[in-house]
This record gives C-alpha cells, structure tokens and sequence, in this order.
C-alpha cells in the first residue's frame, strides 16, 4: 500500500513516467515469457539449421524500419513540443504529413522489395539450401507485405508514446506475441515441420492489435488530429523531414551495428552459430529489455522537462535510472553463472552455453545500457549532432572490423567490435549531457549543443 501510494505521489510528470514504467516492466515479463517460450516452440519445430534461416529473415525484414527516414522520431519530438505549447493547429499538420509520407514509404518498400524477391536468388543470398527457394519467397513477401501495414498504423503508438504513455505501445506488443505464441502453438500440433507456417503465422499475429489500436484511437481521443489530406504541410512535413532525416541516418548506422552480425555471423561461422549467438543475445537482451521498459518514458518525458527547464527532475532521474543500471549488470553476472541450468531447463541441452561469448556479450550490453540512459535525453532534446558523426563513422568501421575479428576468433571477434563501440560512446555522451543542461556556459553554435 505505501509502495502503491508513493507510485502516485508527486508531479504529474513524475506519476505519469512511474505509471508507464510500471504498465512497460508488466509487458515487457510478458513478452520475455513468451519470447523464451516461442524459441523452445520453434526451435523443436524447425530444427536448429531452420531456426538459424527463421532468424536471418527476421533480421532482413526488421531493416524496413529504418525507413521511414527517421519520421517517427521527428513527429514524436515535434508533437511533444506541440503538445506543451498547445498549438492544436499545428499537430495536426504534423499527424497528417507524417501520416501520408509513412504511406507513400511504405508503397515503395513493398513495390521495391516485390521486384528484388522474385527476381533474385533468396537461398544463396543468406545461405540456406535451395530446395527452400519457393518458400522463402513467399514467407518474404508475406512478411514485407504485414510488415508494411503495420508501418503506417504505428503512427497512433508513435503519438502515445509522444504524451508519455509508451505503455499503450508495449501492451499492443504483449498482445502479439501472444498471438503469435498462440498460433505456433496450433501449427506445430496440426502440420508437420514448415518453415512457411511459422512465417505466415508470425508475421500475422503481431499487426493485429496494432491496427485495432489505429483504428480505436483516430476514432475516439485522436478523432480531432485523424489524419487528412486537407491538413498536409509542406511546411511541416519539411520540419519533420529535416529533424527526421538526422534520425534516419542514426539508424542507418543502427541498422549496420545491431542487425548486420547474424549475416556476419552467418557467411563466417555457419547457420550453427548464428543459433549460438542468437540464444546468449536472447538470454540476456532480458536485461536491456528490461532497462528499456523504465527508460522508454524518459526521451519525451525529458523533451517536455527540458522545453519547461525542469533541469533538477532530469538530474534526479538520470541518477535513478544508473542505480538500476548497477542492480542489472549484477542479475546479468548472476545470470551467466547459472546459464548452464538455463539452457537446460530452457532448451533441452540442444545447445550448451559458451561462457566467453556470454561474458563478451553482457560486457557490451551493460555498456550498452550506459550509454542508451544519456542517449534517450539526447535524442528527446533534438542534439543529435555529434551522434550522427560518431555512428557515422562506427558504422562504417564495423563490418570489416567484424569480418575480421570473426576470421581470427570466431563469433566471440564480432560481439567485441559491438563492445568496442558501446564503451566509446559510454565516454562522450555523459559528456554531452552535462554540457547540455548547463547551456550557459557554451555558445550555441557549439557541436554539443547542436
């Protein structure tokens, strides 16, 4: 009761984040529960070379994201300010050319990716056998196809999470992998092993509550900013474009970074190992996943606390979110030690755990998480130009560094290069954040404050 009474003390942006983080942490056990689950189901359905093939594709299908030229993160900044200023006008402007652009986007991904999946070789390309040729490209297209549809729906989670409640996007995602877990579930009890039904069935699964939630949200709270034509600005949609495109390529960068190592991984040390690596990632993503579930509410929290000059709440918070950090880096120790027994009770002993390449791997997600606390108050106050430099240049050292430390020592060579990266920006970010909230000491023109 007192614990439940100090949730909902204090200021409403204070109660507002702890609700959220709190509606977050129950989602995201949720979604470590069946995502732990959903492996075990999958792997004993598909065997571990499938698995590995299931994984490359997700991967490749998951890089779309990154194309919507930084658009969400630009709206979700530009509404968040809109928001504190109450201009009305102006939201909706943003909504609708945000809206619109999301939907030409996504019309050329899916005409683009049309063309390239039937007309070149999917099986050679990420190294799967032939006889899977036919399949896989129907399982791409399906997966582009869903894919697309949820890229533009994700407008209204974007516009939740803009007004501090990241809760709503996190409950529509328990809900799909629930789904998702639900229909594996009665695949693997009614059809013999296939690769295509597991793709059909996990790419369904998890639009669905996203498109209820577009069409429930434009219809009651949302229904004065729905999207219309009549309210596209080319004015706004510049805005958004000019904020966003630097997003953008910070993804890019990300996109080169986090999702290029299962390939890596996969043309260097085989399928087998992209499985190896994939389970040490999931075991311990579960303390990023964690970490992120009470960080997420930080990026708009700060971008309203920043505009308002709330500088003592920004401080506070940042030195409650590293005491977490410690306590989680502790877990992930804790974690590695029993990781036999995990894998055991997890996997059936189908894959023995690797203490080096799960020593390596918690090392660069605590950095990782270090960094990611100074970034999200980055990102929420629109500095985002030293990061696009330094990501800049970190992407483009990455794969052949990768490439090589993976020749000369295997799987553990490419997760050192991602630790490398993490503990370089673990340095400056810090950096930048304090010389941020004490602007009066630089000039504006300065790279930090930029």
């Amino acid at each position: 009761m007192y614990l439940l009474k100090r949730l909902f003390n204090g200021d409403k942006r204070t109660v507002l984040y702890r609700k959220n983080t709190v509606i977050v942490l129950v989602c995201q056990a949720i979604n470590i529960i069946v995502n732990f689950l959903l492996v075990s189901v999958v792997l004993n359905y598909l065997g571990v070379e499938e698995y590995g093939i299931w994984i490359i594709l997700t991967t490749i299908v998951s890089w779309f994201t990154f194309f919507d030229i930084g658009l969400g993160h630009g709206l979700r900044n530009r509404y968040a300010e809109e928001k504190v200023k109450g201009n009305e006008e102006n939201i909706k402007m943003y909504v609708s050319s945000t809206f619109y652009m999301l939907l030409v986007i996504s019309g050329i991904i899916f005409f683009l990716s049309l063309i390239l999946i039937l007309n070149i070789n999917c099986s050679s390309a990420i190294g799967a056998p032939s006889d899977l040729e036919s399949k896989l490209k129907v399982i791409l297209l399906f997966m582009v196809g869903c894919f697309c549809i949820r890229f533009v729906a994700n407008i209204a989670l974007i516009l939740q999470i803009s007004e501090q409640r990241p809760g709503t996007s996190y409950i529509a995602i328990a809900i799909g992998n629930l789904l998702s877990l639900i229909s594996v579930f009665i695949i693997t009890k009614i059809t013999l092993p296939s690769i295509l039904y597991i793709g059909i069935g996990l790419s369904i699964s998890p639009i669905i509550p996203v498109l209820f939630i577009f069409i429930y949200l434009f219809s009651t709270s949302y229904k004065k900013i729905r999207p219309s034509i009549k309210y596209v600005s080319f004015k706004n949609a510049y805005d958004i474009i000019n904020l966003g495109l630097k997003f953008f390529v910070i993804q890019l960068t990300g996109l080169v970074l986090y999702q290029s190592n299962n390939i890596i991984i996969s043309h260097i040390c085989g399928l087998n190992e992209v499985t190896e690596y994939n389970i040490s990632y999931k075991l311990l993503w579960v303390l990023v996943i964690i970490y992120n579930a009470i960080l997420t509410p930080f990026w708009s929290a700060s971008t309203e606390a920043y505009i308002k000059k709330d500088i003592v709440w920004i401080r506070n918070t940042i030195r409650m979110l590293n005491k977490i950090l410690i306590a989680l880096i502790v877990v992930g120790v804790i974690i590695v030690i029993s990781s036999p027994i995990i894998y055991k009770i997890w996997l059936n002993d189908k894959i023995q755990p690797n203490y080096l390449l799960l020593i390596c791997t918690l090392i660069y997600f605590s950095f990782y998480m270090r960094h990611s606390t100074y970034r999200m108050f980055i990102n929420g106050v629109g500095k985002i130009r030293l990061q696009f430099y330094v990501t800049l240049i970190q992407s483009l050292m990455h794969v052949p560094l990768a490439v090589f430390l993976g020749k000369l020592v295997g799987v553990i060579g490419v997760v050192i290069v991602m630790a490398i990266w993490t503990i370089i920006n673990s340095i400056w970010e810090p950096i930048q954040f304090k010389k941020i909230i004490t602007t009066e000491r630089l000039s504006s023109s300065n790279i930090w404050l930029k």
